[in-house]
């Protein structure tokens, strides 16, 4: 999976890393910090890149964070053709500030939504609605996410894959209803273009579980 954009200044970095470093020094590649920490200089990356790329390294591995990425990528570039003063490509900060943190906060609320049960259907729809049919899949990329988010939620992995077999199987009932409602749609005005009388109210009461109104 690449979380690159196209329209991204990442020329230099991109010739440094295909550079053979093989050939250079350790200390020509990285340096120790003050607190010991060793911090890679070679690829002259900014330093706000510090504290994005480890989660980003993690994160990455959701299908659900992928969707976000490419969603908030698509918004900030659209912002930058609209805007004359803008750059011609975006920079590494841009991508920061305008995909990686929004993408990355609304992903964390997935997370917690996921795991209380307070997720709305609309989200279900919005996120989940490609895995129709495909509860063994669903299961995973929630297994997934939890076991990401949990630096800020407490579980252990027998627990979180008992929440994640209980959401697949909520989504997946939900996910039937609308087939349900579908099928009952169609009934309806075959019902009505037939001129039918008679007790439909089931059809209906099926029809109206999902009705916008």
């Amino acid at each position: 999976m690449g979380l690159g954009f196209s329209a991204v200044d990442i020329i230099g970095l991109k010739t440094k890393v295909q550079k053979d470093v093989s050939f250079h020094q350790i200390r020509h590649l990285c340096e120790r910090k003050g607190d010991n920490q060793i911090q890679v200089t070679f690829f002259e990356m900014p330093s706000l890149l510090e504290d994005v790329l480890p989660p980003l390294h993690e994160v990455q591995q959701s299908s659900t964070f992928q969707e976000l990425w490419i969603q908030y990528g698509k918004k900030a570039q659209s912002a930058r053709k609209n805007d004359e003063a803008q750059k011609r490509d975006l920079s590494i900060s841009s991508v920061v500030d305008s995909v990686w943190k929004p993408a990355h906060e609304a992903w964390s609320q997935l997370v917690t939504s996921v795991m209380d049960g307070s997720l709305t259907l609309g989200d279900a729809d919005k996120f989940f609605d490609g895995y129709n049919s495909r509860k063994p899949d669903l299961v995973r990329e929630f297994v997934c996410i939890l076991s990401l988010g949990q630096s800020q939620i407490s579980s252990h992995a027998k627990h979180l894959k008992a929440i994640a077999e209980k959401r697949a199987a909520q989504i997946e009932q939900y996910q039937q209803l609308h087939q349900y409602a579908n099928a009952a749609d169609t009934i309806w005005e075959f019902k009505e273009a037939m001129g039918f009388s008679g007790d439909f109210k089931v059809i209906e009461d099926l029809r109206n579980q999902v009705s916008k109104t």
